[in-house]
């Protein structure tokens, strides 16, 4: 299995996996239950009264049945026994009905409550603790792995409680009327849950290899439909749909594992169930011919019997998903328990939304990914309040990287980054990234409204506002454009928008969010010349006065920051104007020579095009 996917400590050809190892997952989702022990309580109580009514249906019954056969003139007597008949039939109804409103509300409850903790573990871990992580097999365990415990919230935990008191309340009279005997349907009980038990590291092994073999179907589907555009005009259709087949083949096997193994499990559960029920006749059968017990009384006995064997069945049926829900709970956990790479300190120092403070200092940043050559070598860079500095440099220099460090997506290995008279891992990330604003390269649009993308920037805006800020980004026109306007659906990913509307969206938020400290990663890279013109005018005009990195490779970008920094073998080889630079630095000459040439070589073809 690839390292992409998430790898738990279990393995699905583990011959060593011990039941403390299987169970510990299972164990962890019980103090979930904790903030819900109110609706826990219901939900166990309703279980257990339900058992009880239902067996009080079958006894009456059974005792209506034996009154009608044994007696002549036995209508006087049946009155009471069809009341108590009714009364247990509406009783079973009522509380069958309230278990599993509760149980499902208690279940439902836990797993957003558990949906929550795993987005904010993502938020928590990215972008390290997802480098090699497929977004498919994340939404697999964000969605199919969580819901996969609905099965043990709704199902099993209150059920195995609920079936354990009610065989003990139906052992005590069958011990009072048959001896010793009567705690034989009560060891024929363990021995049935004992053999999904038995079978725990079988079902554990299956279960990891149907998550696996789910996670990655539904990864490479959604892939798929993501990169669908692309697999078409690549002529890779067959190629995705034969992979696909091989994928739902896989996840076919994996399930006709599992039903064998359980459908075995069912069997021999039946097996037991037969053997017991025919010894118990034949107990209850010599005690009569020994005068020890009624005959009027076996009917109503086989009943409890039948009962005490009846509820641990279905705890049995549940048990014998017990694999997979550990397997997909300990993908789950996976995610919940990654330790963050980024982290507030205690007493987080607070961050004033004041531009008077918004100075940057790089002070001897080093910087290097995980098992990855250092990025940055030690770099130094002073940005003043309100003055805009353009990051010039190779592709894969550390520009992007930079930025990033001043959102502290990452932290650095060595030196600091401050703002102000503060360094960043002083304050709160949230405060940070409050106070700085970034403008990505490729930004991801919602699919949602146009009000609600703009409203991620600044939920209070008003619509006055966010036409100001549509206007500022030159995108005004395209959205008055839209029938809806500010309330036109955009698609997903934003399809029915260019790349360049894209980034005018994303700078439109930036303008909303109105932060004194502003990071542009290309922002203007998707442009037609003239746009991009027109388009970096309004973007200085209305950065004015804010602290603005800048990372560009368009001259004209480049040509109208405040200060120039070449970043270039990890450290900033050298700052200053462009004039300075592009008379002084070959390197810069270089790279600027470089940058361009790509565009002059497509305004070339688009002439010979015409």
């Amino acid at each position: 299995m690839s390292d992409s996917y998430l790898r738990t400590d279990f393995d699905s050809s583990d011959a060593n996996l011990t039941y403390r190892k299987i169970l510990a997952p299972i164990f962890r989702l019980v103090p979930f239950i904790a903030p819900f022990k109110g609706l826990f309580a219901v939900t166990l109580i309703t279980m257990v009264l339900y058992h009880l009514s239902a067996v009080l249906v079958s006894a009456a019954s059974a005792w209506a049945v034996t009154k009608m056969v044994s007696e002549v003139d036995a209508g006087s007597h049946l009155i009471p026994i069809f009341v108590c008949l009714g009364a247990a039939v509406l009783g079973a109804g009522v509380f069958m009905w309230l278990n599993s409103w509760y149980a499902h509300l208690l279940s439902y409850k836990i797993i957003a409550r558990l949906r929550i903790y795993i987005y904010s573990a993502i938020a928590r871990i990215n972008p390290a603790g997802l480098q090699k992580r497929r977004t498919g097999d994340l939404a697999t365990a964000t969605m199919a792995d969580l819901e996969a415990t609905e099965w043990f919230y709704a199902h099993t935990i209150a059920d195995i409680i609920a079936s354990f008191v009610t065989s003990m309340l139906l052992t005590i009279p069958l011990v009072m009327v048959l001896g010793l005997a009567g705690l034989l349907p009560l060891a024929g009980a363990w021995v049935i849950l004992a053999l999904p038990l038995l079978t725990l590291p079988i079902q554990m092994r299956q279960g990891v290899r149907l998550r696996e073999n789910l996670s990655n179907l539904k990864a490479a589907s959604l892939e798929g439909v993501q990169g669908i555009r692309d697999i078409i005009c690549l002529g890779l259709t067959e190629k995705f749909v034969h992979e696909t087949q091989e994928n739902t083949d896989h996840v076919q096997r994996a399930n006709r594992s599992y039903a064998l193994r359980s459908g075995l499990e069912k069997s021999m559960e039946d097996v037991v169930v037969t053997l017991l029920t025919i010894g118990m006749l034949l107990i209850m059968l010599q005690q009569y011919l020994d005068g020890r017990l009624s005959l009027i009384l076996i009917p109503i006995i086989q009943v409890g019997i039948s009962a005490v064997l009846r509820v641990v069945i279905s705890v049995a049926g549940m048990l014998r998903k017990l694999g997979e829900i550990a397997a997909a709970t300990a993908r789950f956990l996976l995610i919940n328990d990654a330790p963050a790479t980024v982290t507030d300190v205690p007493d987080p120092i607070p961050m004033l939304m004041e531009s008077d403070d918004s100075f940057i200092r790089f002070k001897d940043v080093h910087f290097s990914y995980p098992e990855g050559k250092p990025v940055l070598r030690g770099v130094d860079l002073e940005i003043p309040p309100g003055k805009t500095v353009a990051l010039v440099g190779q592709s894969g220099s550390g520009k992007t990287t930079l930025a990033s460090l001043l959102l502290r997506l990452w932290d650095v290995d060595r030196g600091s980054i401050q703002i102000g008279d503060r360094d960043i891992r002083e304050v709160s990330r949230n405060d940070l990234r409050n106070y700085v604003t970034l403008v990505s390269q490729s930004p991801y649009v919602f699919r949602g409204t146009v009000r609600y993308n703009l409203s991620l920037g600044a939920p209070d805006a008003t619509d006055e506002q966010m036409w100001s800020a549509l206007e500022a980004a030159r995108l005004r026109e395209v959205i008055e454009a839209l029938p809806e306007g500010l309330d036109a659906l955009l698609g997903e990913r934003a399809s029915n928008l260019s790349g360049g509307q894209k980034q005018r969206l994303n700078l439109a938020q930036a303008f909303l969010r109105d932060s004194p400290v502003v990071v542009m990663d290309e922002a203007v890279s998707h442009l037609d010349p003239e746009l991009e013109l027109e388009l970096n005018i309004a973007t200085f005009s209305l950065l004015r006065g804010r602290t603005t990195l800048i990372i560009a490779h368009r001259l004209s970008t480049i040509e109208r920051a405040d200060m120039i920094a070449l970043l270039d073998g990890g450290v900033i080889a050298q700052a200053g104007t462009h004039k300075d630079l592009v008379g002084t630095n070959p390197r810069y000459a270089e790279i600027l020579a470089n940058q361009l040439r790509p565009r002059e070589d497509n305004q070339q073809a688009a002439k010979v095009s015409e």
